[in-house]
């Protein structure tokens, strides 16, 4: 039993050996600086980030514009809640302003 955990940590010390680790704040400059819309659900899910909201204002500290925009979804009992998105605009396209209804 030990020999097959220790070939396994081996397989994987070797696949690690030529990758660049990131660390979550790495992780999420890289997914967004890729173009990608980030969630709170996206990062736990792909990243293991149990915090983005922290790593996002990391970003931000170091100048990097990440903008958030609430969006709606549907819950798992399908009612409609307003979650925060993430991403890097493109600086070659301005976001739109929206007018606020009065």
């Amino acid at each position: 039993m030990f020999a097959e955990l220790n070939k396994i940590n081996e397989e994987a010390d070797q696949f690690w050996a030529g990758q660049e680790k990131l660390s979550q704040r790495g992780m999420i400059q890289k997914a967004l600086e890729d173009g990608r819309l980030l969630t709170r659900m996206d990062c736990l899910q792909e990243f293991g980030v149990m915090n983005p909201t922290a790593r996002i204002s990391e970003l931000r500290r170091l100048g990097i514009p990440v903008v958030t925009r609430m969006v709606g979804i549907h819950n798992r009992w399908d009612v409609k809640v307003k979650v925060a998105q993430w991403f890097i605009p493109d600086q070659d396209k301005p976001l739109n302003t929206t007018k606020k209804r009065k």
